[in-house]
């Protein structure tokens, strides 16, 4: 195994950080949930770091993913948890909401959904 991280290594740590992002959650409360230093969890989200299969377990469960449903049969791609960059965006300024206005958007998205499905 050589010490440059693959291109499966670079994209389940972007995928972590997406999942990370999406439920507001910082680097350091995702450390202390699965018992590391918040730069061992940015390393394993730059792809630096490998992870082995016990730690992803424990990442799975702090970040509320079903990695049987996230990886393909056979492990070469990921299959959720894809945003563009808008969309990350929404997701980070959300985040840092408080929970009135996060009720407030939630509203206004819903309604924009309702709008959007009866065209």
């Amino acid at each position: 195994m050589g010490s440059e991280p693959t291109a499966f290594d670079i994209e389940l740590g972007r995928k972590l950080k997406n999942a990370r992002l999406a439920l507001g959650l910082t680097q350091a409360a995702v450390a202390q949930a699965i018992g590391v230093a918040a730069q061992q969890v940015q390393k394993y989200e730059n792809g630096r770091n490998r992870i082995s299969a016990s730690r992803l377990t424990q990442l799975g469960t702090a970040l509320k993913i079903d990695f049987g449903r996230t990886v393909s049969p056979d492990g070469a791609r990921f299959v959720s948890f894809e945003f563009a960059p808008e969309e990350l965006r929404l997701i980070e300024t959300f985040s840092t909401l408080n929970a009135s206005q996060k009720a407030l958007v939630q509203s206004l998205v819903d309604e924009l959904s309702k709008a959007s499905d009866a065209r």
